[in-house]
């Protein structure tokens, strides 16, 4: 299991007020105070009522430690928890009514590790008066031309006086806003976005223009940035994924919001809103200084993948393990600075005892990429908006909108849009029109506003109540570069093209009781200017149908084409088929079942020449190539008996044994992405709150595709998609140090060389193009839960998983094997215990972790008011790791992949090793209750390690005893609060490494609260 939280060392975070801005938070501050007196003049006592869950925890340390200094620094980071003299970390939700209309919503967390997760406001409920001050998400919707949706922290007031309507804001940006657009990978990912952490709950999601919902059709880490579809929902590489989503952009200069809209009638049938938005920013792209962060995490006794939190990464300053400093390329390697992934080339062991009392043992200290603000994002800018809305008569209305952009003579422009909706019986219409000009500038939000000009038109026939036939036609034409506004997306340095688009549509929707449901939808897109000529059409079906209540059955098939006219050409297509099944006759058995296949063919001119030097002659012939992925899930439970319950499931996705093909899709050169699937489950600690990820193995590769500034979306931010086709991509695998790459880095590149080869031929990065060949995940896994009698539980697991990817040396094939039990013989006695066999085998360049893990607990107690704990744990595991060549040439923190036969930067070259580890924990803790409120304990542990691989200060392997002895006492003030003071005696000796050895004494007192 991994866990893993992170702090911030230094700078001071870019979010924490700076000399120009905290008058304005000292203002706000004062507002709210205000507001909170004037609520509480004649509320009544009995009006307060809060709901009340958290935890807070205070805790005061003294350390003296006796050793050299290696000793000094094995101990700090071997006791990282440890450290702090007084530390506090809290954890606070509060809902409830402060007064009889003031609500308070908050969440508090003082943790030193996720300072940027409270959130904490003030509501007001009047008549006709809404007041939120402190963290809010606003929304201010009306003119399509100044949508706003974002997180603040400041003050929004919205006020009815009749028919009259006015809301008013004033705020501090917290987050920056980024749209990521990117081709699918013939997979379902992960996908790696190009910033975290993310604002929770604030990414939109699209795939060829249909919105996507979370829970449903995806998954994300809002700390690592990391995008899952269903696992058989694949994702063709002629399909464009687009990602709109707020982050912490540290090293930025927040800015200032302010708005006002109002909203009256207009005659008796008519109503018309005005809107003022202005965005206050510092012309500064904001700080240059390092960021520094350190992510924790616990070893689960396998080769880990780790993704670090805050992205993009600089550099990795340096990797502890149990207190030992990690050598890279030796027991580690860098897979991505991007997509910040780790992977260990070793064993990680978990720490002594058991897994839930367990302390991070392994430390990664790491420099950030410090966000600059786009260039087009900074500076003043403001928008006046106009919109109406008139009813012609019941069922026609007309409706104008129109808003003008200033701050600076390149941010001064117009938008423009008209649209009429009539029905006429059965039929309704819909005929738009809209202008935004080139030069228009919005407000930084989150979403897919597009520059355009557009003519559309829509027609909706309800030939029953369950039948209904659609139509859509747009004419539209739009620069080629910069064609999303309000946020920051690709380069737009590019000469600027006009592209002519058009798209038409065709649908039909059945939903009969007691018959199949059916959705159709048939569209065609054509994109012509400059050199780029492209078409493509897309259909797509989706069947759902039930046959009592036992059989849900579904099918989506989705097929499109593209054909690219200009250049030499380029022809693809994809036929993507998903079909489900769910089974459930009663409460023993049930089964689930989906199965996805997706087939690319793509076809191209290729140049060929013939004769000699001087009498060759060209010919033209064309290139095919076609790939298969597919996926599939099969779940099974079955309960035969009351007692046992047996769960089986397999799993599989495969991108195909061609990759992408000649065909990538359209790209920006960002959405980074890596493939693999879980093979363990294991929390993440963050913020207080927990959620789950997962632990990775595999291997990571970028779809980072070469910019075309004349492939960009088309139609109106309601047309639901963009265009496909693109030129030939290469699916680069990069390599690369920060500190030598971010300075000429192009703004939405996921690599790290801006993209395109550097003039002259090759990359001057250091880095290497490898072309994709096969993503493949398979996992199978069986598990039988046993309770033969009420005080006995057994349990016995199988899984195997393959991981196959990109880059030589991450692809994995592994085996576990898990036996474990609880037996209550009698009250006083509860035995648990637990076997575990695990085998991972590295494919390509060869390698291999084998780890046996047992453990065994006892409690005994009470027994003469005596309780007694004992846990014994034991691993033993042994790594092989092939021979390994490294690029060098990137300073002190080169990258590298496991046999690689290029030797790119005057790298060197490491023999294959291999080397055993066994490590052995025997824990004990005994406790004595002195009244009803108080009890003594003491604790005594011996660790044990011998084996494993040198420091890189020492030649020579860990031979190790670690003895721990404490005493201490624990008061129970009330129900919610505890207190603790313990006395601590560690010591640690090293044979082969004397150096490190050391002796210590702490003093620890801790005061625990949970409600």
């Amino acid at each position: 299991m991994r866990r893993c939280t992170s702090r911030r060392v230094a700078p001071v975070p870019a979010d924490a007020p700076t000399a120009n801005t905290r008058w304005r938070l000292a203002w706000l501050a004062r507002c709210m105070a205000v507001l909170g007196l004037l609520c509480a003049l004649g509320a009544p006592a009995s009006a307060q009522k809060f709901t009340i869950t958290g935890y807070d925890t205070l805790t005061f340390r003294l350390n003296s430690v006796n050793g050299s200094s290696a000793g000094q620094q094995a101990f700090t980071y071997g006791n990282y928890e440890r450290q702090r003299q007084i530390e506090n970390n809290a954890g606070l939700n509060i809902t409830g009514y402060l007064f009889p209309r003031v609500i308070l919503n908050a969440t508090i967390n003082s943790s030193r590790y996720t300072p940027d997760r409270s959130r904490y406001n003030l509501e007001y409920r009047g008549n006709g008066l809404n007041i939120m001050a402190g963290d809010i998400n606003v929304a201010m919707s009306g003119n399509e031309f100044a949508p706003f949706n974002k997180s603040l922290r400041g003050m929004k007031v919205e006020a009815q006086a009749g028919p009259v309507k006015l809301s008013t804001l004033l705020s501090q940006e917290r987050a920056q806003v980024a749209t990521d657009v990117f081709p699918g990978t013939n997979s379902p990912g992960p996908y790696s976005l190009r910033f975290s952490p993310i604002i929770d709950g604030t990414e939109q999601v699209r795939v060829d223009g249909q919105r996507k919902k979370l829970g449903v059709d995806y998954t994300i880490d809002y700390n690592t940035g990391m995008l899952w579809f269903q696992q058989t929902m694949i994702i063709p590489a002629t399909s464009t994924i687009e990602v709109s989503y707020e982050y912490a952009a540290y090293g930025s200069n927040p800015g200032i919001l302010a708005g006002v809209r109002g909203e009256f009638p207009l005659w008796a049938n008519g109503r018309m809103g005005l809107t003022y938005i202005t965005q206050m920013s510092d012309m500064d792209s904001g700080t240059e200084e390092g960021a520094y962060r350190t992510d924790l995490f616990i070893g689960d006794n396998t080769p880990m993948v780790l993704t670090l939190r805050y992205r993009p990464i600089k550099r990795i300053v340096k990797i502890t393990l149990d207190g030992v400093p990690q050598l890279e390329n030796v027991d580690y390697e860098v897979q991505s600075l991007d997509s910040g992934i780790i992977r260990f080339r070793k064993v990680v062991p978990a720490p002594p005892g058991p897994i839930a009392d367990a302390a991070p043992n392994l430390v990664v200290d790491y420099e950030i990429v410090t966000t600059s603000t786009p260039q087009e994002m900074r500076g003043d800018r403001a928008i006046v908006g106009l919109d109406g809305t008139f009813n012609l008569n019941e069922r026609s209305s007309l409706t104008l909108q129109f808003a003008r952009s200033g701050g600076a003579p390149a941010r001064s422009g117009n938008a423009l849009s008209v649209r009429g909706v009539t029905e006429l019986g059965r039929v309704s219409l819909n005929l738009g029109y809209r202008d935004i000009g080139k030069q228009f500038a919005a407000i930084e939000s989150v979403g897919f506003q597009q520059k355009e000009r557009a003519l559309e038109g829509n027609i909706e026939y309800r030939a029953t109540d369950h039948l209904r036939f659609s139509g859509r036609y747009i004419n539209s034409s739009r620069p080629s570069t910069g064609y999303y506004y309000g946020s920051s997306s690709g380069s737009t340095d590019a000469e600027d093209i006009l592209l002519r688009a058009t798209q038409a549509s065709v649908g039909l929707s059945m939903d009969y009781p007691k018959l199949p449901s059916l959705d159709i939808q048939h569209q065609r897109f054509r994109t012509a200017g400059g050199s780029l000529d492209s078409s493509s059409a897309m259909t797509h079906m989706n069947l759902r149908y039930a046959l009592g209540t036992a059989i849900q059955l579904t099918a989506n098939l989705d097929h499109s084409s593209n054909q690219d006219k200009s250049g030499t050409g380029l022809d693809a297509s994809s036929f993507t088929q998903r079909y489900g099944a769910s089974y459930t006759p009663g409460s023993r058995f049930s089964a689930q079942m989906d199965f996805t296949t997706s087939t690319t063919r793509s076809t191209s001119a290729g140049t060929s020449e013939t004769g000699g030097t001087t009498t060759a002659t060209q010919s033209t012939k064309a290139i095919s190539t076609t790939n298969r992925a597919s996926g599939a899930s099969l779940t099974l439970t079955y309960s035969p008996f009351s007692i046992a319950t047996l769960t089986a499931s397999y799993r599989i996705s495969d991108s195909g044994s061609g990759g992408y093909g000649g065909y990538g899709g359209y790209g920006m050169n960002y959405g980074n992405s890596y493939y693999s699937s879980a093979y363990t489950s294991g929390s993440y600690m963050n913020s207080g709150n927990y959620s789950f990820g997962n632990q990775y193995t595999g291997s990571y590769y970028s779809p980072g595709s070469s910019y075309s500034p004349y492939t960009s979306g088309y139609g109106p931010s309601y047309s639901d998609y963009t265009s496909p086709l693109s030129g030939m991509p290469t699916i680069r695998s990069h390599h690369s140090d920060r500190a030598h790459a971010v300075s000429g880095r192009q703004e939405g590149d996921g690599d790290t060389d801006g993209g395109d080869p550097e003039p002259g031929g090759g990359d001057t990065d250091g880095s290497t193009d490898t072309t994709s060949t096969r993503i493949r995940s398979i996992n199978r896994s069986i598990g039988l839960q046993l309770t033969p009698m009420d005080r006995l539980n057994l349990s016995i697991n199988y899984s195997n998983d393959l991981q196959e990817g990109q880059l030589a040396g991450s692809d994995s094939r592994s085996t576990n094997v898990g036996l474990g039990f609880t037996y209550s013989p009698w009250e006083i006695l509860t035995l648990n215990g637990q076997v575990t066999r695990q085998r991972y085998t590295f494919l390509g360049a060869g390698g291999s972790s084998k780890s046996n893990i047992g453990f065994m607990g006892a409690q005994v107690g009470p027994f003469h008011r005596f309780t007694l704990h004992l846990n014994y744990q034991t691993m033993t595991s042994n790594t092989t790791t092939p021979s390994f060549t490294g690029y060098g040439g990137y300073g002190d923190y080169g990258t590298g992949s496991l046999g690689d036969p290029i030797e790119t930067g005057g790298g060197t070259t490491s023999e294959s090793t291999s080397y055993d580890t066994k490590l052995d924990t025997v824990t004990s803790r005994l406790e004595y209750p002195i009244s009803q409120s108080r009890r003594l304990f003491t604790e005594w542990q011996a660790s044990w390690t011998k084996g494993g691989g040198s420091y890189g200060m020492s030649s020579s392997p860990e031979d190790s005893l670690r003895l721990s002895a404490a005493l201490g006492i624990e008061f129970s003030l009330n129900k919610y609060v505890n207190w603790q003071m313990d006395v601590r005696h560690i010591r640690y000796t090293d044979a082969n490494n004397a150096e490190r050895n050391y002796s210590g004494n702490l003093l620890t007192g801790e005061v625990r609260a949970r409600f």
